[in-house]
Order: structure tokens, then sequence, then C-alpha cells
């Protein structure tokens, strides 16, 4: 349970870091304060709509400009505060793990065995039952 517990959280963790980091543009194209069109990564397509006088002014549009459309476009930039960090090993601190890696496993790995007295002696026989003959139960 522990261990798909670790896998799904760093999973999580690499998918939130992957959305943090990376940018991304969300373009919105509206007509007449309607969303016509999304684009994710590209633009939006126009809608390419020619308004009559009559629907231009029932829906708040200007005939003298060009189109009733406008375009929004939302930016999101990753964060480049993820820095790299990379493991520099000389040759003092390899002879000195190298040297204490013996030293583990006679200390510790054999420490972790425990030692019983009584494991090679087998019990006594019982000839008879002493519990039964003077009918000593504890209850």
């Amino acid at each position: 349970m522990k261990q798909l517990f670790n896998n799904i959280l760093s999973v999580f963790l690499s998918f939130l870091l992957l959305a943090t980091t990376s940018s991304f543009a969300v373009n919105l194209h509206y007509c007449s304060n309607e969303l016509v069109d999304i684009g994710l990564f590209n633009k939006a397509d126009s809608c390419k709509i020619i308004l009559t006088k009559e629907e231009s002014s029932s829906k708040h549009c200007n005939l003298e400009k060009e189109t009733c459309c406008n375009e929004k476009t939302i930016l999101h930039n990753g964060n480049d505060i993820v820095k790299v960090t990379t493991l520099q090993v000389n040759i003092n601190t390899l002879v000195y793990t190298q040297s204490l890696s013996p030293l583990y496993t006679i200390l510790i790995k054999n420490s972790k065995k425990k030692n019983i007295p009584f494991k090679y002696y087998s019990p006594p026989s019982l000839v008879t039952d002493i519990y039964v003959i003077y009918d000593t139960f504890l209850i």
C-alpha cells in the first residue's frame, strides 16, 4: 500500500512540475461578445460573418468598424526556477565510501540477526502431565 501511494505521489508531482514549468497560450475569438472559438497552442479561427444593419444594431456592433469581432489571448509563462543539480565526486569521498562499505556489512547487517541461545536444544520430555495429576489449573 505504501509503495502504491509513493508511486501515485511521484507521478502527481512530476505532472505538477511539468505543468508549472511549461508555457502555453489560449486564444479566444469573440463575435458580438459571444465566444465562437477557442484555440489552445494555435490561433483561434475567425468567424467570417458579415452582419446586416439590423443584426449589427441589435448586437451593438458598429458597422464603421471593419468587424465586430475581437480576439483575446491568455498567455501563461512557465517558471524557470527549477534548477538542475549535479553531483561532483572527488577521489577522497570515493575512497572514504569504499572503505566504509565492508564496515557496514560487518557491523550493521550482522547485528540485525538475533541470537537465540536455546535454538538447538529440545524441550524436556514429559513422562506424566503434572497439572492433570494434581488438578491445578489456572483460570
